[in-house]
């Protein structure tokens, strides 16, 4: 192989690894993240914004996102309440960000998926 095809290659190579990097960086806002998932009881989207089927996932999977999600309740209500969204609309007196985020569709489903194991 000539060096110039060697040189070519190796660039190539390159330019697909830099490639698969950029593919999994995060392509989402935070607030877009969460106002298009909460409502919404048919998909996760993971932080790579890859689609993940509530239905077919696995029921730890479940799990997990359940804890993920409400252990970043605090800035997820703060977020919602500063952006333009229509987010919480049915925020009660008594509520906590917890409790607010339980009663969501997704937060719904998750659980649901989770308990069938």
């Amino acid at each position: 192989m000539s060096p110039a095809k060697m040189m070519s290659e190796k660039a190539a190579e390159q330019v697909r690894k830099a490639d698969a990097l950029r593919l999994q960086r995060p392509t989402w806002s935070f607030d877009d993240h969460w106002v298009n998932l909460l409502n919404q009881e048919e998909v996760w989207r993971d932080r790579y914004d890859r689609a993940h089927r509530i239905e077919e996932m696995e029921a730890s999977y479940c799990s997990n996102v359940i804890g993920f999600v409400m252990s970043q309740a605090d800035g997820v209500v703060e977020t919602l309440m500063m952006t333009n969204s229509d987010e919480p609309t049915d925020w009660h007196q008594s509520d906590t960000p917890e409790k607010w985020l339980a009663r969501r569709p997704l937060l719904w489903a998750l659980a649901r998926r989770a308990r069938q194991g």
